[in-house]
């Protein structure tokens, strides 16, 4: 297939001066994204979310991707999506792909034998995520041993879930975690989330199967990625007053989608799980992380409520349509899903934006310049520094704090 052909070269360009290959390495458990797992129609046998099929050619009886509460059991999200299959045979769009392929070239994993993805259905309460990577790392620990340390790296929405489950578990649990690189934490949520309630999510066009507005509403991890700061404006650049992101009726009055069943429940828990991961926590910073984040682009920080009828303004493109007026101060530096000030407020350790002043094998936040918030774990610099570091962990644990060149 030309996209893993291509994947494999790239992986050895980006890693051309930074191969390190340590003769023990640590298992590493990889927790993906939002969308990040294949979804498995089990009345079907098929796939709807994985490959092309799912875009051209779904069938009127078939799941839709949204949450089935009266079936919930009947997709099944039990596969890791390392691409997006498009021509079959031929091409792709890599998801994960170049991760598994660098971490093989630059040092010597294996997937399937020290390298694993944690499939997890990615619709869900994020709260039940934190029960399955104790699993996972309970199933690694019998493979390799009882005190074996465990390289965490989270995608995205996913790292939410590990912080919580930091929080939440047991100190042992805790100490068998050798480090967790997270890839673009929205800590604070996303505006972006707003977006995909209001119109839905579109991987290719309108004009093929996408996740439609409703089934987006059905899925509680997406209420756990709302903007948990929530600043609003009217359309004369004031503060709306009151607003509250987690209330039902905060939604009517300002714009927002407000007619979906559940809504005040599905705010409820989002709250909960707000208010679980916010601020700092001695037991979570007591397992070594970094962060990678980026900063190549803007984002919306302040959205701009509708009015008349219309929907909150809660993107670029739509403040740049309704309130150009407004745009400038709406905007923050970071990626095109939150500003980097969500990240940088209360870091794990220093701010670095360049290789050479990254601490090797300590806490950092590594800040980019990768096109968008999803090529954050595609993007070069950061794959290399991923590698080094890593590199470096495994002589700390093995050598005696050994340093690499």
């Amino acid at each position: 297939m030309l996209a893993k052909a291509y994947s494999r070269l790239r992986s050895r360009v980006v890693l051309r001066s930074s191969r390190q290959s340590p003769a023990r390495r640590l298992p590493v458990l990889y927790i993906p994204g939002l969308f990040g797992t294949k979804l498995f129609d089990r009345q079907c046998g098929e796939y709807i979310w994985g490959d092309y099929r799912g875009l051209l050619f779904r069938q009127p009886h078939e799941a839709d991707y949204g949450v089935d509460h009266d079936d919930p059991w009947r997709v099944l999200a039990n596969q890791t999506l390392y691409e997006f299959q498009i021509v079959p045979g031929l091409f792709s769009s890599i998801v994960t792909r170049d991760v598994v392929n660098v971490l093989e070239v630059g040092l010597g994993y294996r997937l399937d034998c020290d390298l694993f993805f944690l499939a997890y259905d990615w619709r869900a309460d994020y709260r039940r995520l934190g029960r399955l990577i104790e699993i996972e790392i309970e199933r690694l620990q019998s493979r390799f041993g009882a005190d074996q340390k465990i390289i965490i790296i989270g995608q995205s929405v996913a790292n939410m879930a590990i912080r919580y489950w930091l929080r939440e578990c047991r100190p042992e649990m805790r100490e068998s975690v050798a480090k967790w690189y997270a890839f673009g934490p929205p800590w604070l949520g996303s505006w972006n989330t707003i977006n995909m309630l209001q119109n839905g999510y579109w991987p290719a066009t309108r004009r093929f199967h996408g996740f439609s507005a409703e089934a987006v509403a059905s899925c509680p991890s997406v209420y756990q990625l709302l903007p948990a700061e929530s600043r609003l404006m009217d359309r004369t650049g004031e503060p709306v007053a009151g607003f509250d992101i987690f209330d039902a009726r905060s939604w009517r009055d300002v714009g927002l989608p407000c007619h979906y069943a559940g809504l005040a429940g599905q705010l409820a828990q989002a709250r909960e799980f707000s208010q679980a991961i916010s601020g700092t926590n001695a037991a979570e910073q007591s397992v070594p992380q970094t962060w990678f984040v980026n900063a190549a682009n803007q984002a919306v920080s302040t959205a701009v409520s509708g009015h008349d009828g219309e929907p909150v303004a809660a993107t670029v493109e739509a403040i740049r349509r309704r309130a150009p007026d407004l745009l400038a101060r709406c905007l923050e530096i970071g990626d095109d899903h939150f500003p980097l000030r969500h990240v940088s407020a209360a870091p794990c350790g220093p701010l670095v934006a360049s290789s050479d002043a990254v601490p090797w094998g300590d806490n950092a936040v590594v800040i980019s310049q990768a096109h968008d918030h999803r090529a954050l774990i595609n993007h070069g610099p950061n794959l290399r520094v991923l590698v080094r570091d890593m590199a470096r962990l495994s002589e700390q644990t093995f050598n005696g704090f050994n340093t690499l060149p």
